[in-house]
Order: structure tokens, then sequence, then C-alpha cells
């Protein structure tokens, strides 16, 4: 027998529709659960859930072993890739969230890993560069940053050479700096613009 009626909706469906031995299909089950799951007193929910994480403690090595196995399948790959581009904008944005949130941990926790793994960084970075347009983006990007005089700059300017990291160097001594660099510039640019007035004189009167 090839198609079943299922007991619920009463549509006759291929057997692949059905869970062995059930007698509503897969559809029909899986709503009736997500109703039963909606409506469960709040206790017996968080006493589901310790079950669950205690049997997963306990056979974990099972359910590492059975997880590998899937990621290997067609069907799993494919269901991965849509899983993906269905959840990456709220993927982002959770990430996003947890790095605000927890910045001296992630920051710890990738330094730890650069030290451990300082070949994956080098290759990691030089694919990176090999992508198209990725060295003129940075020289531009660098540029701009250069030009607005922004807080990084300027805390890479000040930290250049020495000891102190660029996080700790005080605001205050950003905005200091960012004035003279200011100051600095519109010197030279006067100077320069003086130059090329003074050498256009001398060429008109040759």
């Amino acid at each position: 027998m090839d198609t079943k009626k299922c007991c619920r909706c009463a549509v006759v469906k291929p057997m692949s529709d059905y869970y062995a031995g059930g007698g509503a299909c897969k559809l029909c089950t899986t709503t009736r659960r997500r109703e039963q799951y909606v409506v469960r007193p709040p206790e017996q929910v968080e006493r589901k859930r310790n079950n669950l994480k205690a049997y997963a403690q306990k056979n974990k090595e099972w359910f590492y072993e059975r997880a590998a196995v899937q990621r290997t399948t067609p069907q799993f790959k494919e269901w991965y890739k849509g899983y993906l581009e269905k959840t990456k904008d709220k993927r982002r944005a959770y990430e996003k969230e947890y790095v605000a949130n927890n910045r001296d941990r992630v920051r710890t926790r990738k330094a730890e890993w650069v030290q451990a793994n300082p070949d994956k960084c080098v290759e990691y970075y030089m694919r990176h560069l090999s992508k198209p347009g990725v060295r003129e983006h940075g020289k531009n990007r660098s540029q701009s940053y250069r030009d607005e005089l922004t807080d990084g700059y300027v805390r890479t300017v000040l930290s250049f050479r020495t000891l102190l990291k660029a996080e700790d160097v005080p605001q205050a001594m950003v905005e200091a700096k960012r004035v003279q660099l200011q100051i600095t510039r519109r010197i030279k640019d006067a100077t320069d613009t003086g130059s090329k007035s003074k050498e256009a004189n001398t060429q008109n009167t040759r």
C-alpha cells in the first residue's frame, strides 16, 4: 500500500508523508505537537528541558557521532544552506549585540586563537587580500580615515612606536592631537600655496 488516509486532515497521502506507525501525517503531527507545546505549563517545560540536557550530557559522544554523519548528507547541506540565507540578518544582529555586550571576552578569545594559530591567520589574511577590489578598498578607507582624522587614526598616530596600546590612549589626548594635526596641515597647505604662487610670479617675470 503506497498511500494512506490521514486520521486528522482526512487527506490521502503517500506513505513517505507519515512517520512509522503513525495514523496522522507528518504535517498534522507537527502541528499538533506545536499546539501542545504552546499550552504546556511552565514547570513542565522546565522539567522537559532539564531532562533533555541531562540526557544529552550523558550521551554526548553518541550525539556528536550522529551529528557528524548527518552533516555529510546532501539533505542536511541543502537545508543548512537555506537556513544560513534565511537567518542571515538575525544572526548578524545577534553577533553584533553579543560583541557589544562582551567586548573583553571576545577580544581575549580572539587574541588566544590568533596566538595559537599564526599560520591560519596568515592564510586567511592572504586569501582575503587576493579577493578583487580588497586592496583598493583598504587604501581608500585608510585615506578617508586620515583625511577625516578619526579617533582610530589619531590613536594609531599617538601609539606608533611606543609601548602604549591604541585603545589605552585617553580621549582628551586624542582631541588635543587632532587639533595639532589640523593646525599642522593648515600650515603646510598655506606654505604649499605660497610656494606655488611664488613660482608662478617668478615664471611670469621671466
